[in-house]
């Protein structure tokens, strides 16, 4: 039975597809770039590094657009973002082919935990400005019309700030989530290594310990 055939993974192709026909024209990972350009660094609050000396740093806008892809796309670890930056083709759309390690994307989040806080804020700002999101007050009549709107949607001004420091609090528990994981993810390789090296350490079951013995065997032959 004949099937589809696949392309030969060690075929040249003479004409290569640059990486930003591999996505989309409405995909949202172009939005996010658009957005991440937009942003005033300084005004929320980022650390701008200006290396004379030494390897440049990262631009500190991908790396934000890197942790907006991983909100978007339920990426909880800097570990994962770390493996995506190598096999998405999205992710290597957004960072310009640029794959920092785990531990750079976590330091990046750790020295900016503010101004992530801040970001999160400006993101909710910009989402009102398009009629996304709107915190307002409503006046209405007496007048009682059957909705099918549920009631925990509709908000009076003195509910207002109250759901702006619900918006704080979720912020900070999905930073703190962020922590957690790679406090988890951290403790798991280093249990990971430590096996290893036990393992490789460790001499096989098999083996004979005459040369470890001094006054007898374990296969009946003398230590000597």
């Amino acid at each position: 039975m004949k099937y589809v055939e696949s392309t030969p993974r060690n075929q040249i192709h003479l004409y290569s597809q640059c990486i930003d026909e591999m996505v989309g024209a409405d995909n949202p990972v172009r939005f996010i770039d658009l957005y991440g350009d937009e942003l005033d660094l300084e005004k929320l609050g980022f650390r701008v590094v200006d290396n004379a000396t030494g390897r440049p740093p990262f631009d500190p806008r991908m790396m934000i657009k890197l942790y907006m892809y991983g909100y978007l796309q339920r990426i909880r670890t800097s570990r994962r973002l770390e493996r995506e930056c190598e096999r998405n083709i999205e992710l290597i759309w957004l960072t310009g082919d640029l794959r920092p390690d785990f531990h750079t994307i976590a330091e990046f989040r750790r020295i900016n935990h503010k101004a992530m806080r801040a970001l999160f804020r400006e993101f909710l700002s910009f989402c009102r400005k398009l009629n996304l999101l709107k915190l307002e007050t409503v006046g209405i009549d007496g007048t009682k019309v059957r909705a099918q709107n549920n009631v925990s949607n509709v908000f009076r001004r003195n509910t207002i700030e109250e759901v702006a420091h619900k918006i704080d609090e979720k912020i900070e528990e999905y930073l703190k989530e962020l922590d957690e994981n790679d406090a988890r993810e951290e403790t798991l390789e280093l249990l990971r290594h430590e096996v290893a090296r036990e393992m490789e350490v460790a001499p096989p079951k098999s083996a004979c310990r005459c040369r470890f013995q001094t006054t007898s065997s374990c296969c009946g032959q003398k230590p000597w």
